[in-house]
């Protein structure tokens, strides 16, 4: 886009009403109002400008309900929205025992980090080598190298809001995750293809330096009860090239941890498109 387009399109923003958004009572347990530029957000998409500018009542009103997004994901959707990209969750300590904190040392300098994301880091422990892929049910196995989640072109502030390349297991990274699920899931919604395409690609790079471990794989069931909960599961494209093939993949290139975990195991018990999606991995072999 020229500078003159670019230029338009922020006038236009700017100038639009405002436009209210209740979002979180479902998930913050209270609802709390946001507003917005109107065409900040109805740019994303037709199905958003419809909602926003057309005859619904929404647009009459001039304010809609989400009671299943958060707050905070609402704030990084508008963020998304304003600038191209939006800001990670931070994590949280783990609760532990006394005892549990001596396993911890968390140390890794910036240098360290810095050189670890360069060189694209796939999920495995440094210095370890990733065996040979093995034989799923359907063939080759795909793993979350043989994925590619491009970074859309229309984003400002990547040096900035790029993921992490360390995650040290003392720390709580469930919310991390499901900021990118939960914008994903968002974007499939509303059909907000760039959005959908930036969590994806986020994700990724998270999962690439995401050493799965007893306290860490916590983390990845929570993300996985969301990728396939009932608004996870609505994508048009289905498995292939969507949020559930990636973790899949990722979840993939673990088989020998997560076959004697017994966290996992429970949530395997539990049934569900995504045992078929494990089986068809072969991660179950």
């Amino acid at each position: 886009m020229s500078n003159e387009g670019k230029s338009h399109l922020e006038s236009t923003v700017l100038n639009s009403r405002l436009f209210t958004f209740e979002v979180g009572e479902n998930l913050d347990g209270k609802a709390t109002e946001i507003r917005v530029r109107q065409e900040a957000i109805a740019q994303l998409s037709r199905p958003l400008c419809l909602m926003m500018t057309g005859h619904h009542s929404e647009s009459q009103a001039g304010r809609t309900v989400w009671k299943d997004v958060s707050k905070e994901t609402f704030e990084q959707f508008a963020q998304f929205a304003y600038t191209g990209d939006y800001f990670i969750t931070a994590p949280v300590l783990r609760e532990f025992d006394p005892e549990e904190w001596k396993e911890f040392d968390g140390s890794l300098d910036e240098s360290q980090e810095e050189k670890e994301y360069e060189e694209e880091g796939k999920g495995l422990p440094p210095g370890k080598k990733r065996k040979r892929s093995e034989k799923g049910a359907t063939g080759k196995l795909i793993t979350l190298s043989d994925l590619t989640f491009a970074r859309p072109e229309r984003q400002r502030y990547w040096k900035v809001n790029r993921p992490a390349t360390y995650y040290d297991s003392k720390y709580d990274y469930t919310q991390v995750l499901l900021c990118h699920a939960s914008l994903y899931i968002l974007g499939d919604l509303w059909l907000v293809e760039p959005l959908k395409k930036l969590a994806l690609h986020k994700l990724q790079k998270t999962l690439n330096h995401f050493h799965i471990d007893k306290y860490k794989i916590r983390d990845v069931i929570h993300l996985l009860r969301v990728v396939y909960g009932e608004e996870g599961r609505t994508g048009p494209e289905g498995f292939e090239g969507g949020l559930a093939q990636l973790v899949c993949a990722y979840l993939a290139m673990h088989g020998e941890f997560l076959r004697d975990n017994e966290n996992f195991i429970e949530f395997m018990g539990e049934g569900g498109q995504f045992v078929k999606d494990v089986w068809r991995l072969g991660i179950g072999k």
